[in-house]
């Protein structure tokens, strides 16, 4: 369960109780006995294979009831193969701990104690590295960007995937993609603009991974859950902050994150909500990195203006890649030599734009669509930079 389903059930063993006996002692026995009454008393059997399945209907019952209830299971992080062998040692141990207890139970205490600070060592003391991890999460049509910076700090920009309000890219995509990083929890968190395939996974993330800040564009033209997520963020204790251009998100001896725009940048009150979106760069020593999220042509051009400086070695696509965006002028300003476009199978006929496709291809660079290519994934030490797609076996946003 925890390594597949980064789930650990507080209620399972008190379910089990109640509903072994209900399947064992009531549902399994009746079915048995009504094998045998199929070839010479139909009627019978049919009775006893309706009383049996009440007996799986109240089981049914238990385990919703149980499901239900509050912290019923927790949610945690990928445990790595060390861990789980460790567990069976400890397993094992147990089960042989009569056998010369003064020697076993010390060594049960203490394996005990070592599994639970390794497995929880992340909580408290954020991964530190010489590196800058970028990581275009695949999540069908919409945007969600984790980086995970030298000194530690977890941050995710946008959260979201398709605007189908039935299914949530945190649970079913994000978060597992987080857990399976040993991740608990994030620093901060962005929402680019209030468009749900930026922001629909953000209520799962939010509740499960605590940000202590979430940037917002402030604009109050929005969609689907949005005012309810912004309220959950303000519940749980999470500062809600709208950023204005040139602002630091975060800031080490070799690197930077900081907004570009679009807030407290001349755009007009009336552009689309697209054209308001939070912009940020993210530079290592010699690297770089810009998310434009939904900007158009228009925004592009502002921040040329603004930032004479917005050569990126890798460039998140901006609005998927659409032809509104990517115009010839702002791809020579970034000129990068990667493009990542996040884009699903639903919006293939309008994500990417072919002609933006072609016109990259000419210039030569490099270019990955999430739909094909799967989870892109950044690294550089400031110097070297080394991007690796990869594609999931199973992953919903495909389905």
């Amino acid at each position: 369960m925890l390594y597949h389903f980064n789930r650990f059930s507080l209620i399972g063993p008190i379910m089990n109780l109640l509903i072994e006996p209900l399947l064992c002692f009531w549902a399994l026995p009746l079915g048995l006995a009504a094998i045998p009454c199929i070839f010479f008393a139909p009627d019978i059997a049919a009775k006893l294979l309706q009383l049996g399945s009440m007996g799986i209907s109240a089981g049914q019952y238990c385990a919703a009831t149980g499901a239900a209830l509050p912290f019923a299971s927790i949610w945690t992080i990928t445990p790595d193969k060390g861990e789980m062998l460790l567990y069976g040692a400890l397993l094992l141990l147990w089960y042989f701990k009569n056998r010369k207890p003064a020697r076993i139970l010390p060594t049960l205490v203490l394996g005990s104690c070592f599994l639970i600070f390794h497995f929880t060592q992340g909580l408290f003391w954020p991964k530190k590295t010489q590196t800058s991890q970028v990581t275009f999460i695949d999540v069908g049509q919409g945007n969600s960007t984790f980086l995970h910076l030298p000194d530690g700090s977890r941050i995710l920009i946008d959260g979201g995937g398709g605007r189908n309000s039935s299914f949530n890219a945190g649970e079913r995509i994000i978060g597992p993609y987080l857990y399976s990083q040993r991740i608990w929890r994030l620093d901060q968190a962005v929402i680019t603009h209030p468009h749900s395939d930026h922001f629909n996974g953000m209520d799962f993330l939010i509740s499960h991974f605590h940000p202590k800040i979430l940037y917002i564009n402030g604009d109050q033209r929005s969609e689907g859950n949005y005012t309810q997520i912004i309220a959950l963020a303000k519940k749980l204790g999470t500062q809600r902050v709208i950023p204005e251009a040139g602002q630091v998100v975060e800031e080490g001896k070799t690197f930077r994150l900081a907004f570009l725009g679009m807030n407290g940048l001349a755009v007009a009150a009336n552009s689309p909500v697209n054209d308001n979106c939070l912009v940020l760069r993210l530079t290592h020593k010699n690297r770089a990195f810009l998310f434009p999220a939904d900007i158009s042509s228009k925004s592009e051009n502002i921040l040329i203006k603004k930032w004479p400086e917005l050569q990126s070695d890798v460039l998140l696509a901006a609005h998927h890649g659409s032809a509104t965006a990517s115009s010839p002028s702002f791809i020579k300003a970034v000129t990068p030599s990667l493009i990542v476009v996040s884009a699903g199978k639903n919006g293939k006929k309008y994500y990417p734009d072919p002609l933006n496709i072609a016109a990259w291809q000419q210039e030569r660079i490099t270019t990955y669509i999430t739909r094909d290519q799967g989870t892109i994934t950044c690294l550089t030490d400031g110097e070297e930079l080394d991007c690796t797609p990869y594609e999931q076996k199973y992953n919903p946003a495909r389905l």
